[in-house]
């Protein structure tokens, strides 16, 4: 059986637009700060930079750029920040921020690969889909809904009447009887 369309929920869709865009805002400073401690030619591991950020910046940076051992420095860290003119401290609060912002997308959160990170929402991820279980329930409130505008067209004044008879189907929007429509969705 095909699925029935009710709406698109824009309210989650731009939330989580909005969230993203703040999110690669973000990435885009950490990409600055790793270019500018390991260069645009080296081939970043984004997966195993996020996991430890400051220990896999400073223990590249040593092994690959410096030529020190890396056992062998006391204070990496400091030698790193001097070097390249790079705050760790502030870098690892970038990561904690793009970590928060990915806990609040959910499941649609930009996802960590090798190469950085790739966004895995489109619009039609939230197009919500008539309930099964409610669907007879939601055409009996359709047909209602319908009835009360046709008597509209006879000057009657229904509005508040119909959140009397059907007020888990139906919301007021500005005064205005409105089919809650997420009531009916999956």
């Amino acid at each position: 059986m095909k699925k029935e369309y009710l709406f698109t929920d824009l309210d989650q869709y731009n939330y989580n637009l909005s969230r993203e865009g703040e999110l690669f805002k973000i990435y885009n400073d950490i990409q600055q700060n790793v270019e500018a401690v390991l260069g645009t030619d080296y081939d970043v591991d984004y997966i195993e930079m996020f996991a430890s950020p400051r220990s896999y910046l400073s223990d590249t940076y040593f092994t690959k750029f410096s030529g020190r051992a890396k056992h062998l420095e006391a204070n990496k860290d400091t030698i790193l920040e001097n070097d390249c003119k790079v705050s760790l401290t502030k870098l690892d609060g970038l990561f904690k921020t793009i970590q928060r912002l990915m806990l609040s997308m959910n499941k649609y959160s930009p996802k960590v690969t090798a190469k950085g990170l790739v966004s895995t929402f489109t619009k039609k991820d939230f197009e919500k889909y008539l309930s099964e279980s409610k669907g007879d329930y939601y055409k009996a409130i359709l047909d209602f809904y319908n009835a009360s505008q046709r008597l509209k067209d006879f000057g009657e004044r229904v509005e508040i009447h119909l959140i009397r008879y059907a007020p888990e189907g139906l919301i007021m929007d500005n005064y205005v009887a409105k089919i809650d429509y997420q009531k009916f969705a999956e």
